[in-house]
């Protein structure tokens, strides 16, 4: 459903689909077709155009996208046949945290999504007060990444006639009083079934609450507004006015399209709720793959022991994207 209007160069459009599929792509990493060509058409109806993704092969001017891998070895603890864990150790997500964050005046990040829920606290309440310190001091710094975490919704699916509705979470305040403005809470969600998987992506969920209507976006418009912004605070801007429309449409009142205003080119205009993701690993037919015009942004695959800041501000320094998720057996 999304396409763009009167786009000026490659690169935006490039990274936009590539953040899509690269917070999903952990579910083919352990499929060595998917590992060595991840290519498909997104949204034929409206951009007629396919891409392709190769792993360790960076373009110029797309910036890469880091995924900092919770594998195996995290879940598992210090032992190889120990039982998994119910959680990530903290002291683990600290690190990539911390090792994301960066240090002021060196290269860092534009954006870092933390794709797991830190809205719950695990019994490990040492690290968790040095992940709150931790997110103290990223909403004090003008010049951090924007920050933005996922949590669980509940009791709906989040479309209009089902909208879900979020747990209250002592960690709330990080993102209501950073001074900085630069944490949020964003989805991350898929629908499609048991024999495709993903098919669709959804670019906001509509919210209930006490106070009426409300409404998130998803995680690739913030990456996209982040990456051409000259503040995470200037990102966040640009989405929460994209959202005004969609908050409408939850509240019944007109359509779900909208349009993204991004910093240094025209807008990205968004049809409806969700956008599919048609991709297939062996395309058929006339599929032109000498075209450089639509080749995605790479991600590369680092495990969670292997991740250092100097990696992180040295891979992600330019325009970069920071995941840490996790694409363990576990």
């Amino acid at each position: 459903m999304g396409h763009v209007k009167k786009a000026r160069g490659p690169f935006d459009f490039n990274f936009l689909i590539s953040l899509f599929l690269a917070l999903a792509v952990w579910m083919g990493l352990r499929n060595d077709v998917i590992w060595e060509s991840f290519v498909g058409e997104a949204d034929r109806e409206a951009i007629q155009i396919a891409f392709a993704m190769r792993v360790n092969r960076t373009l110029e001017g797309t910036g890469p996208i880091l995924f900092l891998n919770l594998d195996d070895s995290v879940w598992h603890g210090e032992k190889s046949d120990s039982p998994p864990l119910a959680y990530a150790p903290r002291p683990v997500i600290y690190k990539l945290l911390r090792d994301s964050f960066g240090t002021p005046g060196f290269p860092r990040p534009k954006l870092v999504i933390a794709d797991f829920d830190l809205f719950w606290r695990t019994p490990d309440e040492e690290a968790e007060a040095k992940i709150d310190a931790l997110l103290e001091e990223w909403g004090r710094d003008p010049e951090a990444p924007l920050l933005v975490l996922q949590r669980e919704v509940v009791d709906g699916d989040g479309t209009k006639a089902y909208p879900a509705a979020i747990r209250p979470s002592a960690r709330d305040r990080f993102i209501n009083e950073a001074p900085e403005g630069n944490i949020v809470w964003a989805s991350a969600l898929f629908t499609g079934d048991e024999v495709i998987g993903a098919r669709y992506f959804e670019h906001f969920l509509c919210l209930k609450s006490d106070e009426g209507p409300g409404v998130v976006a998803s995680t690739a418009l913030y990456a996209v507004a982040a990456r051409r912004s000259a503040s995470a605070r200037e990102a966040v801007a640009q989405v929460d006015a994209a959202m005004a429309q969609p908050l409408r449409y939850c509240a019944g009142e007109g359509s779900g399209s909208y349009e993204l205003e991004v910093s240094g080119r025209d807008a990205l205009f968004f049809s409806g709720q969700r956008s599919l993701i048609n991709y297939s690993a062996r395309p058929q037919g006339d599929f032109d793959f000498t075209s450089p015009g639509l080749i995605a942004a790479d991600m590369f695959v680092i495990p969670a022991a292997a991740v250092s800041s100097e990696m992180v501000g040295g891979l992600a320094a330019n325009s970069g994207i920071v995941i840490i998720g996790s694409a363990s057996l576990t």
